[in-house]
C-alpha cells in the first residue's frame, strides 16, 4: 500500500541538527550503520554539513520517524560536473516497501535538478541486495566499483 503524502511530513536536516531528532534518527542510523555510535554519527554529520553543505529531508508521520535521506552538492569531472552525492537514505525496516524510499529519492531529485546537477550518485554496500534492486527499479545503473584501503 503506497502512503497517502498528505500525512507525511518533510523536516530539513539542517532543521533538526543538535536537538532530540537527532537521537530519534539514531536507531535508522543503526540499521545502516551498526557499528558506528551515536558520538561518532554527531560528530561526522556535523563535520559534513560545515564543510560540504550536507543537507536532506526526514520523513516523519506525526512525530514518528519513519527515514531520512542525506545529501551533498559536490564537483567532479568524471561525474560531469556539478552532481548530487546520497550519503544515506535510510527507511525503517518495518516501513519498507511502502513507498518511502521512493518519495525521499523524489526530493532528492528535486534539489538536484534545482541545483542544476548532471547526474545524481550514490554508494550501496555489496550486501544490501534489496537495496540495489530498490535503485535499479527508480533507474539508477551500476556504473563503476568502489575501492578502499582501510589506513
Amino acid at each position: 500500500m503506497l502512503i497517502n503524502e498528505k500525512e507525511i511530513a518533510f523536516l530539513t536536516l539542517s532543521a533538526v541538527r543538535g536537538d532530540e531528532r537527532m537521537k530519534e534518527l539514531y536507531p535508522l542510523v543503526k540499521q545502516l550503520r551498526p557499528d558506528l555510535t551515536y558520538d561518532e554519527w554527531v560528530a561526522q554529520d556535523r563535520v559534513m554539513a560545515e564543510a560540504t553543505g550536507y543537507d536532506g529531508f526526514v520523513l516523519t508521520e506525526g512525530e514518528r520517524v519513519i527515514g531520512f535521506i542525506s545529501f551533498e552538492i559536490l564537483f567532479r569531472l568524471s561525474f560531469g560536473g556539478k552532481f548530487l552525492y546520497i550519503a544515506d537514505l535510510v527507511i525503517d525496516e518495518n516501513e519498507r516497501g511502502k513507498g518511502y524510499g521512493r518519495q525521499l529519492m523524489q526530493k532528492a531529485e528535486e534539489i538536484a535538478k534545482r541545483e542544476k546537477a548532471s547526474v545524481i550518485v550514490l554508494e550501496s554496500g555489496i550486501q544490501r541486495v534489496e537495496a540495489h534492486r530498490f535503485y535499479q527499479r527508480l533507474g539508477y545503473k551500476v556504473t563503476s566499483h568502489s575501492f578502499r584501503k582501510a589506513l
